[in-house]
């Protein structure tokens, strides 16, 4: 009994997925390539005379791949393979504060803000649009644009951007933060102290002399006094500081005023602050405030 030829299988193949072949030009090569065309085609789409039945709600099985242990889903082959490799995607979206998310403490209730936003459609049109509470009109395309928004001061403020095509949606966060001034530099005298000449400290060869933060410690490298006395400022609530100089701790530093403090924006805090006991002359290569 001789071997069938390839032409036979897929003769037999095509016979059993029911693929018509009437139209096929015998033993050319060109019959084999249409032969296993026609039947992957009804493998695919479905259509009557194929095996159509499939039950794509199992796992995926086999180990090492991406998709392991996912559930594609799907009734059929295509179904299955359109889930598969042509999936569904939400739409996507950004969302940016314009200027500062760090902002210092505030006598106001309220302050003005701006957010800027874009949104791009994946797979089906965008059907809404929310920035921060606002909803946009949709064109259901790619979209973008700057809001104007109110900030509740002295608090985080979370701002939402929210995206979605009716059925999967996106959702992307910023957020505003308040934080407390803290001062340092060096100054000529160091009794009474005022507010004016805490806001006016430079740092000292080391920074600005000031920045936002929530905590007390901090590290100079090479602050310098030129001659002046080395003076940190920073709210009550941080508690009371120690000092290091080269890795090694030092007692060389006294509070020289603990009072209300108004900050430029007329926001009053309880300050501390801390002065050398001498003027200080030369670069510290270390210096730490813990």
């Amino acid at each position: 009994m001789s071997k069938p030829t390839t032409i036979e299988l897929l003769e037999l193949i095509a016979e059993k997925y029911g693929v018509d072949m009437s139209g096929f030009i015998q033993s050319t090569q060109r019959t084999e390539i249409l032969l296993l065309k026609g039947i992957l085609e009804v493998l695919v789409s479905g259509e009557p005379g194929g095996e159509t039945a499939f039950d794509g709600d199992r796992p995926i099985l086999r180990e090492g791949l991406p998709i392991t242990g996912q559930i594609i889903g799907g009734a059929t082959v295509k179904e299955f393979l359109e889930r598969l490799y042509f999936p569904s995607l939400s739409p996507w979206g950004i969302l940016t504060i314009v200027g500062f998310s760090i902002l210092e403490y505030n006598s106001q209730a309220e302050i003005n803000g701006s957010l800027s936003w874009k949104v791009e459609k994946r797979t089906d049109p965008i059907t809404s649009i929310n920035v921060a509470g606002n909803d946009i009109v949709p064109t259901g395309e790619n979209q973008n644009g700057e809001l104007a928004i109110t900030i509740t001061c002295n608090q985080t403020n979370v701002l939402t951007l929210l995206v979605s095509d009716g059925t999967l949606n996106h959702t992307v966060q910023v957020k505003y933060y308040f934080r407390h001034g803290y001062y340092w530099g060096a100054m000529n005298e160091i009794s009474n102290i005022t507010d004016a000449q805490i806001m006016a400290l430079t740092g000292a060869g080391v920074g600005t002399g000031k920045v936002l933060d929530t905590n007390r410690e901090k590290s100079f490298n090479d602050i310098n006094g030129q001659g002046k006395y080395l003076v940190f400022a920073f709210p009550v609530s941080w508690g009371a500081p120690s000092f290091l100089i080269n890795n090694l701790p030092n007692n060389a530093f006294t509070k020289v005023r603990e009072s209300n403090f108004v900050n430029a924006l007329g926001y009053s805090e309880p300050y501390q602050v801390w002065a050398s006991n001498t003027k200080q002359n030369n670069p510290i290569a270390l210096f730490e405030i813990q």
